[in-house]
């Protein structure tokens, strides 16, 4: 829905959906191999592997917030600003902010339960156990995909998302990685 004009704008709105798919895909490697890593490293070694995991556990919260937050100039709610400022079919834009009401409402578990009780407002609860993490496919998957789909609709078009590490490595699709393309 965008012009490419205000593709240019929101660039920094498409960088945020690459961050946070970089972040999903380190999320589920480490997570994914931890189990093996624990019989073989050191109990060191697996305290600074919980220790990332939770760090980028407490990013991709962020991230996904930050693509709900009203004043960002980083969210979909700046682009859907924009858009309704276009000549945009009627029926478009209130696809758009159905999508965008979705997503809000599907993230504010995650928010309310995580976010605000213990990244951004520390709670009498503490800090969760070190070794309680969000599980990928129950906490993040659903969210990252609806986060892209809200992200397409405004975009206008599908959008390949990956990087390629060096010449040797292959392409990595963070589209295929994680199913995201119709």
């Amino acid at each position: 829905m965008l012009t490419e004009t205000l593709k240019n704008d929101f660039i920094p709105l498409k960088g945020e959906m690459y961050q946070l798919f970089l972040s999903l895909y380190s999320y589920q490697s480490k997570f994914d191999s931890l189990s093996k890593r624990f019989a073989e490293s050191s109990r060191y070694f697996i305290l600074e592997e919980i220790t990332a995991l939770r760090a980028i556990s407490n990013e991709l919260i962020m991230q996904l917030c930050k693509l709900d937050e009203d004043k960002s100039k980083v969210s979909f709610h700046a682009a859907k600003k924009a858009i309704n400022r276009l000549s945009a079919p009627k029926n478009d834009k209130n696809k758009l902010n159905e999508s965008i009401k979705s997503f809000r409402a599907s993230i504010n578990t995650i928010k309310t339960k995580h976010r605000n009780r213990y990244i951004a407002h520390l709670t009498e609860d503490g800090y969760p156990d070190p070794f309680d993490l969000p599980d990928l496919k129950a906490d993040f998957h659903g969210l990252v995909t609806e986060a892209y789909r809200v992200f397409v609709l405004i975009w206008g078009a599908e959008v390949t998302f990956g990087f390629k590490v060096g010449s040797q490595e292959r392409f990595l699709s963070f589209n295929e990685e994680f199913g995201l393309n119709a």
